[in-house]
């Protein structure tokens, strides 16, 4: 077994996204020994003290100010409260998610105790901090030291190698989705063009909000095209959300069977990426969750997003996909328009994804990467 000592502020949990992916790779896997160690500030005395004033202002107007000293620090509160490891053997490693402050501190304890290190980078977690821009240099610096610190770095996507640049131990490991795979809704051929062709879009609306929301005002009125989303309550005017609401376009957050029956009645699913220009690098080094969990669902994904996203790079090497890399949603619907304009094309676009994707991502593919990376780092592979 591979024991795995997990010191990181994004905790294995079948919640939010990245607890998610933690959970799927390290809990209930008889290859892994998980020990998590408590990030708790116990101990009395002033970093204690200290690290409660941050918390506190971290809610307050002050929060970019407290962002800044929390960079600085790089989670040195939590050197004194973490236990030293016992029982370990050549196959123990420490293990972090390059986010947040408590990363560095799992970098110390692997240098201190003479362990490998394994870093996850899923976001470029520099630009998503909320510190001044003063700072942020200095929050790229410590993100690349923990890149050429670890012992394996696994990587989201192509591009966040390329932006974090050469390491004799790195590697793409796509998110890993749910092993469990929808119920593929079988489609009357006869009755095709008697509805729209529907687009989900399922999760919070946050950076993309007002993509969608133009989207929406769009596809509203599409003769050939249903738009539904699903998620929080966002934050657009009242009357235009009612609107949506009175004829089902925009609907509410769910789990369960509730959720899984209304995705897999589409006919395809919109993955959305920021065309900002100071959202570029988030684009180019991220790569949506949701991407793997759709393909699992042999189903078309309509991709808008710049040129340079990872997204986008990957979809538009597969037929699979419908690509858009123009920001405004009159293009988007020029470009689905012309992929579904008859009945062939959508045939051929559906089987495609059918063949082309399902296999794409699968869990136990991905899982058993992730596996052959640690036991390789600790020599169980041969």
């Amino acid at each position: 077994m591979i024991r795995i000592i997990l010191i990181s502020s994004v905790m294995p949990s079948p919640t939010s996204a990245g607890q998610v992916l933690l959970f799927r790779h390290l809990v209930d896997d008889p290859n892994i020994d998980l020990k998590i160690l408590d990030l708790q500030a116990r101990k009395k005395g002033f970093r204690s003290l200290f690290r409660k004033i941050l918390c506190s202002l971290s809610n307050s107007k002050c929060r970019r100010y407290a962002s800044d000293i929390t960079a600085l620090w790089k989670g040195r509160w939590l050197d004194s409260e973490l236990p030293e490891p016992v029982n370990t053997k050549n196959t123990t490693v420490v293990m972090t998610v390059a986010h947040g402050d408590v990363c560095y501190a799992a970098m110390r304890y692997a240098k201190k105790y003479k362990l490998p290190l394994v870093t996850i980078f899923h976001d470029w977690w520099p630009d998503m901090a909320g510190a001044h821009k003063l700072i942020r240099g200095k929050l790229d610096r410590d993100f690349r030291v923990l890149y050429q610190s670890s012992d394996l770095a696994l990587c989201v996507c192509a591009g966040m190698i390329e932006q974090l640049g050469a390491h004799p131990n790195c590697s793409v490991l796509y998110p890993i989705p749910s092993a469990h795979l929808a119920a593929v809704r079988s489609v009357d051929h006869d009755q095709l063009f008697d509805s729209k062709f529907r687009i989900l879009y399922a999760g919070n609306f946050g950076q993309y909000s007002s993509m969608l929301m133009e989207a929406l005002k769009i596809f509203m009125n599409d003769p050939r095209v249903r738009l539904e989303v699903r998620g929080p309550e966002p934050d657009w005017p009242e009357t235009f959300k009612n609107d949506l609401k009175s004829r089902g376009l925009l609907l509410p957050f769910v789990q369960g069977d509730e959720f899984e029956k209304w995705l897999s009645s589409a006919d395809a699913y919109l993955i959305p990426m920021s065309f900002e220009p100071h959202d570029r690098r988030r684009m180019e080094t991220s790569f949506l969750s949701k991407i793997t969990e759709y393909s699992r669902l042999g189903r078309p994904l309509v991709v808008w997003s710049p040129s340079y996203g990872s997204a986008y790079r990957w979809a538009d090497r597969l037929k699979s996909n419908i690509v858009v890399n123009e920001p405004s949603p009159e293009s988007l619907q020029r470009v689905i328009h012309d992929n579904i304009d008859d009945f062939d094309k959508v045939e051929a676009l559906k089987q495609a994804a059918a063949h082309d994707l399902r296999g794409e991502f699968e869990p136990s593919e991905i899982q058993a990467q992730f596996l052959g990376s640690l036991k390789h780092l600790v020599g169980l592979d041969s």
